[in-house]
């Protein structure tokens, strides 16, 4: 009898030992104030920017270090790199354009457009929209934020 009465009074202190830390460690209330705007999230305007330094870091790598270096130790790299007889590395441009693709079979909603005023491939040809605020970019090197219904 002796053994179960200490027995449950170790579990009773022991839960009111872990409830009174609990109570005491516990965090300080948020303030309302700020509970409006979650900390989490951003813009579209911040999300694109990233992902626009991040497309600049990503293919000065790929420009600098892979083809770069990759030609000096004789690897070779064309625009019909895909074709099977062919035997060479994409050019960045058609680097990101690969990359394009993956993103589009992935769940991650995003895509990337490529596109120039005198590109490649046909397909990458400036239009509509797209043509206007390139050349309002080329005016004054600021990035434009816009929605264009074809893509």
């Amino acid at each position: 009898m002796k053994n179960k009465y200490i027995f449950f009074t170790t579990i009773l202190l022991t839960f009111i030992g872990l409830f009174i830390y609990l109570f005491v460690s516990a965090p300080l209330p948020l303030d309302n104030k700020n509970n409006s705007k979650n900390i989490y999230s951003c813009s579209v305007e911040d999300a694109l920017r990233i992902v626009a330094t991040e497309n600049d870091i990503i293919r000065t790598h790929y420009t600098k270090n892979i083809v770069g270096k990759g030609k000096k130790a004789g690897l070779k790299f064309d625009e019909k790199w895909a074709d099977d007889e062919v035997e060479a590395g994409p050019l960045p441009a058609l680097f990101l354009r690969a990359t394009s693709g993956y993103l589009e079979k992935s769940k991650v909603p995003l895509g990337l457009y490529l596109g120039s005023d005198f590109p490649i491939s046909e397909a990458n040809l400036l239009k509509g929209i797209q043509a206007e605020k390139s050349k309002e970019l080329k005016k004054d090197k600021k990035a434009r934020f816009f929605y264009d219904e074809s893509t």
